[in-house]
């Protein structure tokens, strides 16, 4: 918990989403998000300064995003400090909003007031949209930062990514290239990576869950997900006095993305240089299939050269972009398999095929005009309870 009560909890948060809600980020335009979000990060000095590129980001990129390292185990002055023995852990927020209905000039004219825990934004009395998805997200990674630098003794090491343009087709992450999060899993032994994002419209309940399952794509691996959701359910009936549930997601998302990316540019060509002295048959199918995975990648991205930063390549259950999510379904259950799996439990690849990933869903309706400042406080909290316990 934060050394902070209730109210300065309360103020900190307040001022931070109003700074980020107050900076214009359609798709295409997300580079002032990017440098408010940057000076905070200087500001609060939460960024890992033994990278002398990038002013110590890992990438800071208009096309991509931006993805920085925070080290959580503070040294006497609470800086955070390189501790490669410690096990890493990665937060993704998206950095473009699709829906911003007013220009820059008049968000900073929005009449902001708080009732009770709810924080309301109206101009001339109507309620406006400014960017909860996923401005929220990213107010609940930068708020559970602080928190971890005002904890002493916390040995995980951080890793942020925000990425831009993922309402038009996750255009971001798929820009960004497979070794710069390769070497987050093998150099920074990352091996669990969290989205923070608003809830998603097929739960039956409208209430908090964590979202392991993308287009039929699982995020978790089967023999990681019940120690998954232990960790989670306790940081959650510590913050909120219940589980959270586990649900599947007929949706797309730059979490999706980075699992695909995993999968389908990291894991399976690398196993496809050994499974031929396996088994042929096996080989033969994933050699066919990465091949088509190639071939439809490669179209999508020379249609995402010629098309604006507004445009969507397809819907995502139309082709292309259906295409390659039926391929990356296809290889990942191929690689996960048993007969597959056998052959690489005991090699350098069990790093990446044990990497996990789950979106937590922020318990709100964006279409209402108001974000809870408890709902806020209550992600980052679980956030960073779960952070804290969190063991390879």
């Amino acid at each position: 918990m934060s050394s902070l009560n209730h109210e300065q909890r309360f103020s900190r948060i307040e001022k931070l989403f109003k700074n980020l809600a107050s900076t214009h980020n359609p798709s295409g335009e997300e580079s002032n998000l990017m440098l408010e979000i940057k000076s905070f990060l200087l500001d609060h000095q939460l960024i890992d300064n033994s990278n002398s590129c990038h002013d110590n980001f890992l990438l800071f990129d208009t096309q991509i995003g931006m993805i920085f390292k925070c080290s959580t185990f503070n040294d006497e002055n609470q800086n955070f400090i390189s501790d490669e023995n410690s096990p890493s852990i990665c937060l993704f927020a998206h950095l473009d909003s699709d829906h911003i209905e007013l220009e820059q000039e008049k968000l900073k004219q929005l009449i902001w007031r708080r009732d009770e825990n709810l924080l309301y934004y109206s101009n001339n009395e109507e309620i406006v949209e400014v960017g909860l998805d996923d401005k929220s997200g990213i107010c609940v990674i930068l708020e559970t930062l602080l928190r971890l630098k005002e904890m002493k003794g916390i040995r995980v090491n951080v890793y942020v990514c925000f990425s831009v343009q993922e309402e038009t087709g996750q255009k971001g992450v798929m820009r960004m290239d497979h070794l710069m999060f390769k070497s987050m899993v093998e150099d920074g032994g990352v091996g669990c990576g969290i989205a923070v994002d608003r809830m998603t419209y097929y739960h039956p309940e409208n209430k908090r869950h964590l979202v392991d399952e993308y287009c039929r794509i699982p995020l978790i691996p089967n023999d990681q997900k019940d120690s998954f959701m232990n960790q989670f359910n306790k940081s959650s009936q510590l913050v909120e006095g219940c589980d959270i549930d586990f649900i599947p997601s007929e949706n797309c998302s730059d979490l999706l993305e980075y699992k695909i990316k995993l999968d389908c540019e990291i894991i399976a060509p690398e196993m496809l240089e050994s499974l031929n002295a396996h088994d042929v048959k096996l080989f033969e199918k994933l050699s066919t299939l990465l091949e088509k995975y190639e071939n439809i990648t490669s179209e999508i991205k020379k249609i995402m050269n010629n098309i604006s930063a507004t445009s969507r390549v397809s819907g995502f259950k139309s082709h292309p972009r259906f295409t390659r999510y039926q391929l990356a379904h296809q290889i990942n259950s191929l690689i996960y398999s048993d007969k597959v799996l056998k052959f690489y439990n005991e090699t350098s690849l069990k790093k990446y095929l044990n990497v996990s990933f789950v979106n937590l869903s922020l318990d709100y309706d964006d279409s209402c005009g108001f974000v809870s400042l408890k709902e806020l406080d209550n992600t980052a909290e679980i956030l960073f309870d779960f952070i804290r316990n969190y063991h390879l």
